[in-house]
């Protein structure tokens, strides 16, 4: 096919002398003819798609926990961004109105962002270290009684002596 468009070209260009093709500032200087309209074709998309890409860098795309595309109902889906507050839609349309503002159809997903801090450094941690396997899982049941638990700050843990975490660790259970 290519040499079907560069014999056709040859007879356009004869024809049309006055607008001889040069391919303009995004070609491929080294090219003449078709395969520099070609080029310049090719350098603007790539110089307007790494634009348009530049315009979105300061935005990471929220984390979900399902890939895109169809899910089963029921399916749980959970969502996660660093940027803030994320919509969504349940027709597959932008939650985006042009200007980059929420649509009025867009639905907010009330995970939302979390920006405070539920444990901090000073927060008081309960602890016990097991010395057998007598309390199983009972302890991550929601009614579970910790009362007997020591009471420590939180940095719970232990580290071994000079160890990289020994700043971190601000209540030692290593007995």
């Amino acid at each position: 096919m290519a040499d079907e468009i560069r014999e056709a070209q040859a007879r356009s260009f004869a024809k049309w002398t006055g607008m001889r093709p040069n391919g303009g500032t995004f070609a491929d200087r080294s090219l003449r003819g078709w395969e520099s309209e070609i080029s310049q074709l090719k350098g603007w998309m790539k110089t307007r798609v790494e634009w348009i890409d530049s315009q979105y860098s300061k935005y990471t795309p929220p984390e979900l926990s399902q890939a895109a595309g169809i899910v089963n109902k029921g399916v749980e889906l959970t969502m996660l961004s660093q940027n803030g507050q994320v919509y969504y839609t349940l027709d597959g349309t932008d939650p985006r109105l042009e200007g980059g503002q929420p649509s009025p159809e867009a639905i907010p997903f009330q995970g939302g962002p979390i920006d405070t801090s539920l444990i901090n450094d000073e927060s008081s941690c309960r602890y016990f270290v097991p010395t057998d396997d007598e309390i199983g899982l009972n302890w991550v049941q929601a009614d579970f009684d910790d009362s007997t638990w020591e009471v420590g700050k939180n940095g719970l843990g232990y580290e071994t002596p000079n160890g990289p975490l020994v700043p971190y660790v601000l209540t030692d259970t290593y007995e």
